[in-house]
């Protein structure tokens, strides 16, 4: 499926703020808007906290001036062209804290008023800078493990072990688990214990315990390895414990209140220090989240996730999930990967044929390259006649996927060429860019590759006038 990334950054100049929108096109990368002037009240928006509707109204119409609304507007009309998803990556200024404190999961769709956290057509993600220089490239499909870690020590306020154990697991499903609870002879969730689990390479951490800033440090009430009084684990401790495993998972869910910060301070605490390490994907809680919205959450998004590893789809299908009664804006999401994926389907490599054989590249009833090696081409095609089976309901449905998928891209594209084709027109050739003569040259030339295409397959497609004067 074709998704059109947009991505929103927000950066402090002198006493306010300006935002920039960016667009990655099929081909090329577009600035709809750029340097325009915000003018955002943190103190004002808090008064609004326990009101979310209020609150994303508010942020929204502090964020989406005209420029900035009419740059979405072209966006989103590009996007549903095509029927393409959206994806946001909302990169903030990384020095200033207020900015990062406010509830941008509030944000609201300027033109339908709806929440862009809540579905599936948008999907809401921050960004921030990692250290690491790990390679950001999706890797295939791993062999899907988890460690399951649910800390309840004595002392603290009483977890639901096994409610939270229950809730991932069930989302999990059939992915093997290696669970820390000190219940039924297994670990305990200490601090060596979780590092010693994900040593080996298991790509998903999901950790349940209490948490708290205290005077701007993170805290996490993991389980005490040693008898005595206890001491909750400083979140630096945790962070840099994962920082030194030399394969760091992809996916790190942290349900733990205050993980993702408080409408005062978000960068000290654990989930986005997780990100600046360079977790590919930091799951975690703002303010101190209901427990049973934790445990709502996890099943529908473990089971989107197992999906095809787009992590902020699976999160925003697992928002509309929780409904309007629950505080569904309080997960937070920091993803490096600008695809949205953990990891990619693998495509199996196509088969050599043997010395003197044939080889058949695609389904039989849409054969695209036959490959003759050796041997008369009389003799390998004989008589006429028809052999096997006629094509199955699965292979004809694969066909119509395909279809759609060609159809789909070529609206996308030939949106793009409306928008360069646009730019032309108003600067003139003189003045234009070089960008915007390439874009055209690159929407034209993926347009009748297309169309190609889906002539191969049988499908007709009309010729319009822009597509190659």
């Amino acid at each position: 499926m074709t998704i059109l990334t947009l991505e929103l950054s927000i950066t402090r100049v002198g006493d306010g703020y300006t935002a920039t929108l960016e667009a990655a096109l099929p081909g090329a990368d577009a600035r709809l808007a750029a340097g325009v002037p915000l003018t955002l009240n943190p103190e004002g928006l808090r008064a609004f906290e326990l009101m979310p509707d209020v609150y994303g109204a508010a942020l929204t119409a502090m964020v989406f001036a005209a420029p900035l609304r009419e740059a979405w507007a072209r966006a989103r009309g590009a996007g549903e062209l095509a029927a393409a998803p959206v994806r946001l990556r909302l990169a903030l200024d990384e020095t200033e804290d207020a900015l990062h404190a406010l509830l941008w999961e509030t944000l609201r769709d300027p033109l339908t008023n709806l929440p862009l956290a809540r579905g599936e057509a948008v999907r809401l993600a921050r960004y921030l800078p990692a250290a690491s220089m790990a390679d950001l490239t999706p890797p295939p499909r791993p062999a899907l493990r988890a460690v399951v870690a649910v800390a309840a020590p004595d002392g603290a306020a009483p977890v639901d072990v096994p409610g939270l154990t229950g809730a991932a697991g069930a989302g999990l499903s059939d992915i093997p688990k290696n669970v820390l609870d000190g219940r039924d002879g297994r670990p305990a969730a200490t601090l060596a214990n979780l590092t010693h689990a994900l040593r080996d390479g298991a790509p998903i951490l999901f950790l349940a315990c209490h948490g708290a800033l205290v005077e701007g440090e993170p805290y996490l009430w993991l389980e005490q390895a040693e008898p005595g009084r206890y001491h909750p684990v400083a979140g630096a401790a945790f962070v840099e414990a994962l920082a030194q495993l030399q394969h760091k998972p992809l996916l790190v869910v942290l349900a733990s209140c205050q993980g993702a910060g408080t409408s005062y301070a978000v960068l000290r605490a654990v989930g986005p220090q997780l990100a600046r390490i360079g977790i590919g994907a930091v799951l975690a809680m703002r303010e101190q989240i209901p427990l049973e919205t934790v445990e709502a959450l996890l099943p529908p998004f473990f089971s989107e996730l197992r999906r095809d590893g787009e992590i902020d789809r699976a999160l925003a299908a697992a928002r509309a999930h929780l409904g309007e009664a629950q505080p569904w804006w309080l997960p937070v999401l920091w993803l490096r990967a600008r695809d949205g994926r953990l990891w990619r389907e693998e495509v199996p490599a196509p088969t050599q044929p043997a010395p003197g054989g044939v080889s058949i590249g695609g389904n039989v009833h849409t054969v695209q390259v036959i490959n003759v090696h050796g041997g008369n081409v009389r003799d390998i095609i004989g008589s006429q006649g028809t052999y096997g089976a006629p094509p199955s309901d699965a292979d004809q449905a694969e066909q119509a996927q395909q279809i759609e998928h060609f159809q789909k891209l070529l609206g996308i594209h030939r949106g793009t060429l409306r928008h360069y084709l646009g730019q032309l027109a108003m600067m003139g050739a003189a003045y234009a860019p070089p960008v915007v003569s390439a874009g055209i040259h690159e929407a034209r030339r993926e347009i009748k590759q297309i169309k190609d295409a889906l002539r191969g397959m049988g499908v007709a497609v009309e010729d319009q006038m822009d597509d190659t004067r």
